[in-house]
């Protein structure tokens, strides 16, 4: 208020208020990272300020609550259920009352769930003949153990035990 005072008398203002909004301030980055098909992941981005507005994008275009997307417009976006297109740059802006910031960008990485697309087919040989088995699968970072009744194959007439085609060569009755 205002008291004003004059010959004839004094008179005192309405009174008027301040409010004060905070600035808007990173305190911390989002962390991309890694995830399996069909997981999930949380990205967080935390900012404080005054009348936080927040939007989460995906290599630079915005992104809304949908299939794997929750918490767009939050401080914690939430992928679920990942597929390997959600796969990208992800990154926030926030506007406040008192300043707008952006986060900087963060890759999310999904790996692919591994499939065998196609078995090792059965195969009848005669002794001393050489067989092939062929496994065909997709997925991320794939890698090859043959077993022959639980146990991991090898010597000196197997080849290619730890690739996607075995090979028995010079094949005896204890082969099969």
């Amino acid at each position: 208020t205002c008291e004003v005072i004059g010959t004839c008398e004094t008179k005192t203002s309405n009174a008027a208020s301040l409010t004060v909004n905070l600035n808007t301030v990173v305190n911390n980055q989002p962390a991309g990272g890694t995830i399996c098909e069909d997981g999930s992941l949380a990205l967080n981005f935390d900012v404080t300020g005054t009348a936080l507005v927040y939007q989460w994008n995906k290599n630079g275009v915005a992104i809304a609550d949908a299939g794997a997307f929750s918490g767009t417009s939050t401080k914690d976006l939430t992928i679920s259920n990942a597929s390997p297109s959600d796969a990208g740059i992800y990154s926030c802006s926030v506007s406040g009352a008192c300043g707008d910031v952006n986060s900087n960008t963060t890759q999310v990485t999904v790996d692919e769930r591994t499939v065998i697309n196609a078995h090792p087919q059965n195969a009848t040989r005669c002794e001393t003949d050489a067989v092939t088995f062929v496994v065909s699968a997709s997925g991320t970072n794939l890698s090859y153990q043959w077993q022959k009744d639980g146990v991991n194959v090898s010597g000196a007439n197997i080849s290619g035990e730890l690739t996607a085609s075995l090979t028995v060569s010079n094949i005896a009755l204890s082969d099969a």
